[in-house]
Protein backbone atom coordinates (compact mmCIF):
# COMPACT_ATOMS: atom_id res chain seq x y z
CA UNK A 1 0.00 0.00 0.00
CA UNK A 2 1.27 3.50 -0.74
CA UNK A 3 2.58 5.65 2.10
CA UNK A 4 0.16 8.35 3.27
CA UNK A 5 2.26 11.29 4.43
CA UNK A 6 -0.06 14.24 4.64
CA UNK A 7 -3.45 14.83 6.22
CA UNK A 8 -5.57 17.14 4.13
CA UNK A 9 -8.73 17.32 6.25
CA UNK A 10 -10.75 15.82 9.05
CA UNK A 11 -14.51 16.04 9.19
CA UNK A 12 -17.33 16.07 11.73
CA UNK A 13 -18.17 14.68 15.10
CA UNK A 14 -21.66 14.48 16.63
CA UNK A 15 -20.31 11.78 18.91
CA UNK A 16 -20.87 9.04 16.36
CA UNK A 17 -17.75 8.82 14.25
CA UNK A 18 -15.33 10.67 12.06
CA UNK A 19 -13.77 10.73 8.63
CA UNK A 20 -10.26 11.67 7.60
CA UNK A 21 -9.02 12.37 4.10
CA UNK A 22 -5.28 11.97 3.65
CA UNK A 23 -3.09 12.27 0.59
CA UNK A 24 0.50 12.19 -0.52
CA UNK A 25 0.59 15.20 -2.84
CA UNK A 26 1.85 18.67 -1.99
CA UNK A 27 -0.87 20.70 -3.69
CA UNK A 28 -4.54 20.52 -2.71
CA UNK A 29 -7.66 21.42 -4.61
CA UNK A 30 -9.29 24.46 -3.02
CA UNK A 31 -12.71 22.86 -3.20
CA UNK A 32 -11.50 19.95 -1.07
CA UNK A 33 -10.30 22.30 1.64
CA UNK A 34 -13.55 24.25 1.38
CA UNK A 35 -15.85 21.23 1.61
CA UNK A 36 -13.88 19.05 4.03
CA UNK A 37 -14.02 21.21 7.15
CA UNK A 38 -14.71 20.40 10.76
CA UNK A 39 -18.48 20.11 10.93
CA UNK A 40 -21.10 18.44 13.07
CA UNK A 41 -23.12 15.75 11.37
CA UNK A 42 -26.31 17.35 12.63
CA UNK A 43 -25.35 20.70 11.11
CA UNK A 44 -23.22 21.02 7.96
CA UNK A 45 -22.70 17.85 5.92
CA UNK A 46 -20.73 19.27 2.96
CA UNK A 47 -19.87 16.14 1.02
CA UNK A 48 -23.00 14.21 1.86
CA UNK A 49 -25.45 17.03 1.23
CA UNK A 50 -23.79 18.01 -2.05
CA UNK A 51 -24.06 14.48 -3.35
CA UNK A 52 -27.61 14.14 -2.06
CA UNK A 53 -28.70 17.16 -4.09
CA UNK A 54 -27.49 15.44 -7.24
CA UNK A 55 -29.54 12.30 -6.48
CA UNK A 56 -28.37 9.70 -4.10
CA UNK A 57 -28.58 6.00 -3.54
CA UNK A 58 -29.98 4.94 -6.91
CA UNK A 59 -30.42 6.47 -10.39
CA UNK A 60 -33.34 8.86 -10.74
CA UNK A 61 -36.53 7.60 -12.34
CA UNK A 62 -38.78 9.44 -14.74
CA UNK A 63 -41.94 8.53 -12.83
CA UNK A 64 -43.35 10.87 -10.18
CA UNK A 65 -44.12 7.82 -8.02
CA UNK A 66 -41.48 7.62 -5.26
CA UNK A 67 -38.85 4.95 -5.65
CA UNK A 68 -39.30 2.26 -3.00
CA UNK A 69 -36.74 -0.07 -1.45
CA UNK A 70 -38.34 -2.64 0.89
CA UNK A 71 -36.33 -3.89 3.84
CA UNK A 72 -35.92 -7.58 4.51
CA UNK A 73 -35.88 -9.75 7.62
CA UNK A 74 -36.86 -7.82 10.75
CA UNK A 75 -37.51 -4.79 8.56
CA UNK A 76 -40.26 -6.47 6.55
CA UNK A 77 -43.20 -4.09 6.23
CA UNK A 78 -40.96 -1.03 6.06
CA UNK A 79 -39.36 0.54 3.03
CA UNK A 80 -37.12 3.41 2.08
CA UNK A 81 -38.61 5.93 -0.32
CA UNK A 82 -36.78 8.59 -2.26
CA UNK A 83 -38.48 11.86 -1.34
CA UNK A 84 -38.77 15.00 -3.43
CA UNK A 85 -35.68 16.52 -1.82
CA UNK A 86 -33.60 13.50 -2.85
CA UNK A 87 -33.38 12.07 0.66
CA UNK A 88 -34.19 8.40 1.33
CA UNK A 89 -36.51 8.12 4.32
CA UNK A 90 -38.06 5.13 6.03
CA UNK A 91 -41.82 4.53 5.71
CA UNK A 92 -44.30 2.04 7.08
CA UNK A 93 -45.26 0.43 3.80
CA UNK A 94 -48.92 -0.33 4.47
CA UNK A 95 -49.94 2.99 6.01
CA UNK A 96 -47.52 5.14 4.03
CA UNK A 97 -46.41 6.87 7.24
CA UNK A 98 -42.88 8.20 7.46
CA UNK A 99 -41.02 7.15 10.60
CA UNK A 100 -39.88 10.01 12.80
CA UNK A 101 -38.63 10.50 16.32
CA UNK A 102 -42.22 11.17 17.37
CA UNK A 103 -43.83 7.97 16.09
CA UNK A 104 -40.86 5.58 16.17
CA UNK A 105 -41.81 3.96 19.46
CA UNK A 106 -45.36 3.26 18.28
CA UNK A 107 -44.19 1.50 15.12
CA UNK A 108 -41.43 -0.52 16.83
CA UNK A 109 -43.17 -1.36 20.12
CA UNK A 110 -40.44 0.50 21.96
CA UNK A 111 -37.56 -1.54 20.50
CA UNK A 112 -36.17 -0.22 17.25
CA UNK A 113 -33.08 -2.45 17.41
CA UNK A 114 -34.27 -5.14 14.95
CA UNK A 115 -35.43 -2.48 12.49
CA UNK A 116 -32.09 -0.69 12.84
CA UNK A 117 -30.30 -3.94 12.04
CA UNK A 118 -32.39 -4.26 8.87
CA UNK A 119 -31.43 -0.73 7.81
CA UNK A 120 -27.76 -1.59 8.41
CA UNK A 121 -28.13 -4.65 6.17
CA UNK A 122 -29.63 -2.41 3.49
CA UNK A 123 -26.74 0.05 3.75
CA UNK A 124 -24.19 -2.76 3.47
CA UNK A 125 -26.02 -4.05 0.41
CA UNK A 126 -25.64 -0.65 -1.25
CA UNK A 127 -21.97 -0.33 -0.28
CA UNK A 128 -21.11 -3.84 -1.45
CA UNK A 129 -23.37 -4.48 -4.44
CA UNK A 130 -23.76 -1.00 -5.87
CA UNK A 131 -20.57 0.81 -4.87
CA UNK A 132 -18.26 -2.20 -5.04
CA UNK A 133 -16.68 -2.07 -1.58
CA UNK A 134 -15.33 -5.36 -0.26
CA UNK A 135 -14.77 -6.81 3.21
CA UNK A 136 -11.09 -7.18 4.09
CA UNK A 137 -9.94 -9.09 7.16
CA UNK A 138 -7.50 -7.31 9.45
CA UNK A 139 -4.46 -8.85 11.14
CA UNK A 140 -5.00 -10.27 14.60
CA UNK A 141 -4.94 -7.54 17.24
CA UNK A 142 -5.88 -4.74 14.86
CA UNK A 143 -8.74 -2.31 15.53
CA UNK A 144 -11.80 -4.43 14.79
CA UNK A 145 -11.73 -7.62 12.74
CA UNK A 146 -12.34 -6.27 9.26
CA UNK A 147 -12.93 -3.18 7.15
CA UNK A 148 -14.93 -2.25 4.09
CA UNK A 149 -12.55 -1.01 1.39
CA UNK A 150 -12.57 0.11 -2.23
CA UNK A 151 -10.81 -2.10 -4.75
CA UNK A 152 -8.08 0.50 -5.34
CA UNK A 153 -7.08 0.74 -1.67
CA UNK A 154 -3.58 -0.60 -2.31
CA UNK A 155 -2.96 1.16 -5.62
CA UNK A 156 -4.46 4.66 -5.39
CA UNK A 157 -1.56 7.00 -4.62
CA UNK A 158 -3.72 10.12 -4.45
CA UNK A 159 -6.10 10.36 -1.49
CA UNK A 160 -7.54 7.91 1.01
CA UNK A 161 -10.80 8.64 2.83
CA UNK A 162 -10.90 6.86 6.20
CA UNK A 163 -14.37 6.42 7.73
CA UNK A 164 -14.73 5.32 11.33
CA UNK A 165 -18.08 5.01 13.16
CA UNK A 166 -18.34 5.65 16.86
CA UNK A 167 -18.78 3.06 19.57
CA UNK A 168 -21.90 1.08 20.38
CA UNK A 169 -24.14 -0.82 18.00
CA UNK A 170 -23.13 1.03 14.82
CA UNK A 171 -21.37 -0.84 12.03
CA UNK A 172 -19.23 0.12 9.06
CA UNK A 173 -20.97 2.69 6.91
CA UNK A 174 -23.38 3.79 9.65
CA UNK A 175 -23.00 7.08 11.55
CA UNK A 176 -26.13 6.64 13.62
CA UNK A 177 -28.78 3.91 13.55
CA UNK A 178 -31.47 6.22 14.87
CA UNK A 179 -30.72 8.71 12.09
CA UNK A 180 -31.12 5.95 9.48
CA UNK A 181 -34.49 5.01 10.93
CA UNK A 182 -36.02 8.35 11.90
CA UNK A 183 -34.20 10.84 9.64
CA UNK A 184 -32.67 9.65 6.35
CA UNK A 185 -30.00 7.39 4.90
CA UNK A 186 -28.10 10.42 3.68
CA UNK A 187 -27.73 11.74 7.22
CA UNK A 188 -27.38 8.42 9.03
CA UNK A 189 -24.95 6.58 6.75
CA UNK A 190 -21.69 7.23 4.91
CA UNK A 191 -23.03 6.08 1.52
CA UNK A 192 -22.96 9.60 0.07
CA UNK A 193 -19.47 10.20 1.45
CA UNK A 194 -18.29 7.12 -0.45
CA UNK A 195 -20.02 8.31 -3.61
CA UNK A 196 -18.42 11.72 -3.35
CA UNK A 197 -15.01 10.19 -2.66
CA UNK A 198 -15.29 8.15 -5.85
CA UNK A 199 -16.18 11.24 -7.91
CA UNK A 200 -12.96 12.82 -6.59
CA UNK A 201 -10.89 9.75 -7.43
CA UNK A 202 -10.24 8.82 -3.80
CA UNK A 203 -9.92 5.35 -2.34
CA UNK A 204 -12.03 4.49 0.72
CA UNK A 205 -11.68 2.38 3.85
CA UNK A 206 -14.48 2.11 6.43
CA UNK A 207 -13.76 0.54 9.80
CA UNK A 208 -16.21 -1.89 11.38
CA UNK A 209 -16.10 -1.46 15.18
Amino acid sequence: MHRINRISAAVFGAGCGFAVAANSIASHDASIRRHLTLARLSESRPLASAAARRGSLVPAAASTEPQRYPLEGAGEGFEYRKCEDGQHRLFHAQSGTQLTGQNLEAYTQGDYGPLAEATTDHIHSVLLSELGLKWLDLPHGALGNRVLASSDLGTNADTLLVLMPGSGAVRAGVWGRNLCVSDSLEHGSSVEWVREAFTRGWSVVSFDP
